[in-house]
């Protein structure tokens, strides 16, 4: 994920309080919009998420005045990462290699998720909210310095999934069947994040909750209900529009 740091006009005269901040029951994040950056991609390749105060990015703390940032998140990255074993031992901590950007396509998608970003912060809605962009700075426009600044900025979103797949007995990269089982090893099944084929285009917590309670049903015996699968949305003109 990306962050761009705002400096804003007053946050709080906007319903944004301290007190509701600080509270153990708020989220930093406020509000969050899953969105296409380009047509011909039928479900959103972004989430943006709004937080009510901006952190430095040198220090991760918040700016002395008030201010707010966009978290931009890409969606199914198509970089991929590594986990591998370092030795026999298995109490030797496993050599994890991100891969962050390593795919061209990965960059060029943030350089629209960024342009989409700055977009709404300078439409009419922000008029009263945002005065000037802290981070990466409006001096920041040649496609070349925004690389440079993506791939200084670019974080986890600590949503690691993916390393040991699920696939049919005929797929030679996955690791357990579908019913979790590790292949070639008797009583043993994975159920969580690392099993998924693909990572969804969410956060990954209530996937993981759900494959750690289908996996106790399998173990228990217990058979699905029938399945109900409901459609999501997809705009009629997504082959042609982006909005």
């Amino acid at each position: 994920m990306g962050i761009l740091a705002l400096s804003a006009r007053s946050l709080q005269a906007r319903g944004d309080s301290c007190r509701n901040q600080a509270s153990p029951q708020a989220t930093i994040s406020k509000v969050a919009a899953y969105l296409r950056s380009r047509r011909g991609i039928s479900k959103p390749d972004f989430k943006l998420e709004f937080f009510p105060l901006a952190l430095s990015p040198y220090d991760y703390k918040p700016y002395a005045f008030e201010s707010f940032q966009i978290v931009v998140t890409l969606h199914n990255a198509k970089s991929r990462g590594s986990v591998e074993l370092k030795s026999g031992d298995f109490r030797d901590a496993p050599a994890i290699h991100l891969n962050y950007l390593d795919h061209d396509d990965d960059v060029a998608s943030f350089h629209k998720g960024v342009a989409m970003t700055r977009e709404i912060v300078r439409a009419r809605a922000f008029a009263g909210l945002y005065k000037s962009e802290l981070d990466p700075g409006p001096a920041v426009v040649e496609p070349a310095q925004l690389t440079d600044w993506i791939r200084l900025r670019v974080s986890t979103a600590y949503h690691t999934s993916c390393t040991c797949r699920m696939g049919p007995d005929g797929d030679p990269a996955s690791v357990v069947d579908n019913s979790l089982r590790v292949k070639g090893v008797a009583g043993l099944r994975v159920a969580d994040a690392s099993v998924l084929p693909a990572i969804v285009s969410a956060n990954t917590n209530a996937t993981a909750m759900m494959l750690g309670a289908r996996g106790a049903d399998l173990i228990l015996g217990k058979s699905l209900p029938s399945a109900e699968t409901a459609d999501y949305w997809v705009h009629p003109r997504w082959e042609m529009t982006q909005r």
